[in-house]
């Protein structure tokens, strides 16, 4: 029924951590992982994908797009989720899905930060809303496998925003699209060395960029002030 899709890219604790994770929620026997590791990946992750029994596949190029175009390639079952390595969804997520793309094409979750704080809060607060930033990575997107392929899947020709760009292009398809409000959690590990404010004010700049057919190469280079 379900194919969890997960580029990763020197992401070891957290394949462990990501995959425990999803074999402890209930959802019998028809979802499959799909790890797809960068071929530069210079940790232990793909090995110890394996020994967790999950498809453990490395991706030709080392760029998210067309890692998760490569894993959906893998994909057996009718509906992809492409989820990011430090991202936890909720216990229940596997139902949410399958009842939301009873009626949806599809979706996206709201999420929150593995933190407190306040400003965080607010951020997550606006993920349970389809506005102009929805779309994002963060939000974890799911989608019937014939759709994903209707619409011409991921731009590989793309470094950056490769998830926004199709969420966009798949809301003006017209399609039936929506947003689970149960959230996942994702990691404020960005705000561990970063202020808010900067953060924020990149993630602007990168958004800004995209609307205006700015450069890869310039957003690439913003959010490398991240890491």
């Amino acid at each position: 029924m379900l194919s969890v899709i997960v580029p990763t890219f020197n992401e070891e604790q957290n394949i462990c951590e990501l995959i425990s994770h999803i074999k402890s929620c209930d959802h019998g026997e028809d979802i499959e992982i799909i790890i797809c590791d960068a071929p530069v990946s210079r940790d232990n992750g793909y090995k110890k994908a394996l020994k967790y029994g999950v498809k453990a596949i490395r991706s030709p190029k080392a760029y998210r797009a067309f890692q998760m175009n490569y894993g959906a390639d893998q994909a057996t079952n009718e509906i992809l989720y492409f989820l990011h390595a430090d991202a936890r969804p909720p216990k229940n997520f596997i139902s949410e899905i399958i009842e939301a793309t009873k009626e949806s094409d599809f979706g996206i979750f709201a999420y929150k930060f593995n933190s407190d704080n306040l400003m965080l809060r607010m951020n997550s607060f606006f993920t349970r809303y389809d506005g102009l930033f929805a779309g994002g990575g963060d939000q974890s997107l799911f989608i019937k496998k014939h759709v994903f392929q209707e619409l011409g899947k991921f731009n590989s020709n793309l470094r950056i925003m490769e998830d926004f760009e199709f969420y966009k292009r798949a809301k003006r398809s017209k399609l039936k699209s929506t947003i689970i409000k149960e959230p996942l959690v994702v990691s404020a590990r960005k705000y561990e060395h970063n202020s808010w404010l900067k953060v924020n004010a990149i993630n602007f700049s990168i958004f800004f960029l995209y609307w205006v057919n700015g450069s890869q190469e310039r957003m690439i280079a913003l959010n490398r002030k991240l890491n």
